[in-house]
C-alpha cells in the first residue's frame, strides 16, 4: 500500500501539468486546482478528483462539472495509468480488510 502511494504521488507530480492543461474546461478540476499548491495532499486529493471524473463521466457531464471534450481528448494512456493505479490500490483495500477479518477470526488478532 505503501508502494502505490509512492507510485501515486509520483504521478501526482510529474502527470499533473498534462492532467490540468487537458482538462482546462473541467468546472470540477478548475474548483480544486488551488489544492494543487498545498503539496502532497493536495496533489493526491487532486488526482483523486481527476481519477473520479475519469471514472464516472457521465454522472460528471450529466450535472455539468465536466467538459465532454476534455474527457474525449484525454490522453489514453494516462487514463490507462490512473485507471491501473485505482484499481491497484482498491485491490489492496479490499485484500487489507479481507486478512483482517482473517486474522481476527484466526485469533492472530485480538
Amino acid at each position: 500500500m505503501f508502494l502505490m502511494l509512492a507510485a501515486l504521488l509520483v504521478t501526482a507530480y510529474t502527470k499533473m501539468n498534462v492532467i490540468l492543461k487537458h482538462l482546462s474546461n473541467c468546472r470540477s478540476v478548475q474548483v480544486r486546482a488551488p489544492t494543487f499548491g498545498m503539496g502532497p495532499v493536495g496533489r493526491l486529493l487532486l488526482l483523486s478528483e481527476v481519477i473520479g471524473i475519469l471514472r464516472n463521466a457521465d454522472y460528471y457531464l450529466k450535472h455539468g462539472n465536466a467538459d465532454p471534450n476534455d474527457l474525449k481528448n484525454f490522453p489514453p494512456n494516462l487514463k490507462r495509468l490512473l485507471f491501473l493505479q485505482y484499481n491497484i490500490v482498491l485491490l489492496l483495500l479490499i485484500a487489507m480488510f479481507i486478512l483482517f477479518g482473517a486474522g481476527c477470526y484466526l485469533g492472530w488478532i485480538e
